[in-house]
């Protein structure tokens, strides 16, 4: 995918659009407490905490594959951070009908919560963790 300005101000407007509609709360500097550390990091909250958020080095190099290329970068970057508005708020991407009805059901008995989303041939997994301390951001071959 050719990324240029106006892909990423599209970018850009649809993610405030979705922070604003679905009433996103993001907290910065929020401090929490992960295996029993406290820390400082940014939560977002809708229908659930996101706790901290951690990506892995597979996630993390897919963002910078060509670092050259600055758009692309900061186009996946931020895509990812649309992915995690949308896995806080119930919007589980491409989830069959039985792992959606799984989140669903986490929502009020507190299990694991997964969401599925792709670019460009790179599909992401968003795992927030059963305590809500921790949500991953990851290849399903980091798995």
């Amino acid at each position: 995918m050719e990324i240029d300005e106006y892909t990423l101000e599209c970018l850009d407007n649809l993610i405030q659009k979705y922070v604003i509609n679905h009433h996103v709360l993001i907290e910065h500097d929020k401090e929490i407490t992960v295996e029993n550390r406290k820390m400082r990091t940014t939560v977002l909250s809708d229908l659930f905490s996101t706790g901290m958020t951690v990506y892995t080095n597979t996630i993390d190099c897919w963002i910078k594959e060509d670092p050259k290329n600055k758009l692309q970068t900061e186009f996946r970057r931020k895509y990812i951070m649309l992915c995690l508005f949308r896995h806080v708020s119930g919007d589980w991407g491409k989830q069959c009908l039985e792992d959606f009805g799984t989140n669903e059901d986490a929502l009020t008995d507190g299990e694991r919560i997964m969401s599925v989303y792709e670019l460009d041939n790179q599909t992401i997994w968003v795992i927030t963790e059963w305590n809500r301390e921790v949500t991953t951001v990851l290849d399903p071959m980091d798995y």
